[in-house]
């Protein structure tokens, strides 16, 4: 179970367990993605293809060889779609939610900031500050 960005595995729990555990031959693995909840990174990472060699490198450690099945939501469907087409071999199934996408038409609204906190991201890398003021409309 791959969650979307700015979460972590407990986002894709709290709605998927009650799902999931009425089905007990379904093993669930819910990660943290690099970067979020208790996952770290190191200084050389550079963004989702190092995200997909790390989740990649997590599936082998854990699960071997065994076949496997992904559902991912927003980054995480992006992220899942990067594992499917590396490891198409061992993936039985793929299940997207709202999966990240490239818009071909140009047409959607722009981005609207609902409240910007004064000050906000001084305290964090430039780079980590400009990716949250690029995706999130709170940014407190």
């Amino acid at each position: 179970m791959l969650h979307s960005m700015g979460t972590d595995y407990r986002a894709m729990e709290a709605w998927l367990e009650p799902v999931f555990s009425k089905y007990e031959k379904y093993k669930r693995i819910y990660i943290d993605l690099p970067a979020h909840g208790r996952s770290t990174i190191s200084k050389d990472f550079k963004g989702t293809e190092h995200s997909i060699e790390n989740v990649i490198s997590f599936i082998v450690q854990t699960i071997g060889n065994e076949h496997f099945s992904l559902l991912g939501m927003s980054y995480g469907a992006y992220v899942a779609q990067g594992i499917m087409d590396r490891m198409i071999e061992r993936v039985e199934g793929i299940a997207l939610i709202v999966p990240a996408i490239h818009n071909r038409t140009g047409r959607l609204p722009e981005k609207a900031v609902l409240n910007h906190e004064a000050g906000f991201g001084k305290d964090l890398d430039e780079d980590i500050t400009k990716a949250f003021e690029t995706l999130m409309a709170v940014q407190t």
